[in-house]
């Protein structure tokens, strides 16, 4: 009689203390990057949008032979100092694997970004009218 109580109290007991945990959910947060400004990612992180060297990107309601690119510099700071500079391509349908782990740490994940404006066609961009858009887990 007391081995099944003993069993009741102790998967009641598990239960409750289950139930009290809570699982830690991912804070996602877009940062905007203008061009010559730097933002802090995590407190060791930040990154800077020097400047965008090219668009050719297909404009919107334009069919196009190919999809372009866009071709960026950034400087990635890590704990206040540049530790490099980097030129990324930007291509409009895909996002290359090595450029989210290059603007990922081991506190945040880069899950993806985009090159603000995106070309209309009928203005062109001024090219400090840019910015980066990045979507970070944290």
């Amino acid at each position: 009689m007391k081995n099944p109580l003993l069993i009741i109290i102790f998967i009641c007991s598990s239960l409750y203390a289950n139930a009290q945990k809570q699982d830690a959910l991912a804070v996602v947060s877009v940062l905007k990057i203008d061009v010559a400004n730097t933002v802090q990612v995590d407190e060791d992180f930040a990154i800077e949008l020097v400047e965008v060297l090219s668009d050719s990107r297909c404009p919107k309601n334009v069919q196009c032979i190919q999809a372009g690119e866009a071709i960026i510099v950034v400087n990635i700071y890590k704990n206040g100092k540049v530790e490099s500079q980097e030129k990324l391509t930007i291509y409009p349908t895909t996002i290359k694997e090595n450029i989210l782990q290059l603007l990922s740490t081991k506190l945040t994940q880069t899950t993806a970004l985009n090159l603000l404006p995106y070309p209309t066609g009928i203005v062109k961009n001024e090219l400090s009218n840019y910015c980066l858009e990045l979507t970070v887990l944290q």
